[in-house]
Formats: structure tokens, C-alpha cells, sequence
């Protein structure tokens, strides 16, 4: 299926769900992944996306850096610390986005939880929003990736074309 049509689809079936994401952060919370990390990179989410806050506030209270991820120009990104000094502004993809703060390199992120609009339980692989930001930053990235997929973003196998620059998670947590 064309990425275009599936994003679109996926898009309008989140918007139209109730999103049943408790027994989802538990999982995370009790996974080996994230309970050795000390720094862990969030996406701060859209609205149709599952809602990272829950996920920011535990990281914190079990303290641990929290990063999160400022676009760059040619579609790449960094990961900032997130804290109480942080400041946000929303982006020209609708995204909230820390305008100041200290980047952290790569190497010291021990979990990134990945976003994406879809995932094929089966082989790991991930639709994400279009841009390639998450593809380009994981293409060398050495730590930990974890999903949080809902129902309505699950399928098997994958129903769209995977190209050889698309990066798959470790563990998909539905």
C-alpha cells in the first residue's frame, strides 16, 4: 500500500479511538530496557498520538535525563535534556520542540521510545510520519528502541513498501 494512503488512514482511525494507553506505560515501565536506563529520549506527542506526559513524569520521578527531539535542518535531529527550564514552541510540523537546552549526544542515550503511525508486530518494522527523522538519527544509533503501538497501528507483516533506509525497533510494547 502507498505510505501516503496508510499515513492518512491510520491518521484519521487515532483521531476517531479512544486511546487505551495505561496497561501500555505499564508494560514500558517493567521492561528491562527501561528500567536500566538512565537517560531516555520522548517525543513529546500530537494529538493523536499516545500521550507521552505519563511517560515524561515517570522518567523524571524515577530520575532519569529525559531528552527530547529538536529537528534540524535536512531533515535531521538532536536530543535536548528536558527539564523545568526548558522551553517550547511549536514547529511548522505541529510539533512542540525545546527552543533552548543541552544537547545530548547519541552515544549517552541509553532508550529511545520511538513514535510512528504504524508497526508490523511480526518483523519489527515501523511507518513513521514521512520526514525520515527517526530513520536518518537510528541508522547508528547503538542503544535501546521501544514502541508503543495501540491496536488501531498494528498489522502483522507490513502492508506498505519498506525501504532499505527504514530502521525497524527492538520491541514493539502493544
Amino acid at each position: 500500500m502507498n505510505k501516503k494512503i496508510l499515513r492518512n488512514q491510520i491518521i484519521n482511525e487515532l483521531k476517531l479511538s479512544k486511546h487505551l494507553d495505561q496497561h501500555l506505560y505499564q508494560q514500558l515501565f517493567a521492561h528491562p530496557d527501561w528500567q536500566a536506563a538512565d537517560t531516555v529520549a520522548i517525543t513529546l506527542s500530537s494529538a493523536i498520538e499516545l500521550d507521552t506526559a505519563p511517560l515524561i513524569s515517570a522518567a523524571h520521578a524515577a530520575h532519569k535525563q529525559v531528552v527530547v527531539p529538536r529537528t534540524l535542518p535536512g531533515f535531521q535531529m538532536e536530543f535536548v535534556v528536558y527539564d523545568n527550564d526548558t522551553q517550547l514552541a511549536q514547529t511548522k510540523f505541529g510539533i512542540m520542540e525545546p527552543q533552548n537546552g543541552t544537547v545530548v549526544p547519541k552515544t549517552a542515550i541509553d532508550l529511545i521510545i520511538v513514535p510512528g503511525l504504524c508497526f508490523a508486530t511480526q518483523t519489527n518494522d515501523r511507518l513513521g510520519f514521512g520526514g525520515g527523522f527517526y530513520d536518518r538519527y537510528l541508522a547508528d544509533y547503538q542503544g535501546h528502541t521501544i514502541s508503543l503501538a495501540l491496536p488501531a497501528q498494528l498489522c502483522a507483516t507490513p502492508n506498505w513498501d519498506v525501504d532499505k533506509y527504514d530502521i525497524k525497533v527492538q520491541t514493539i510494547i502493544s
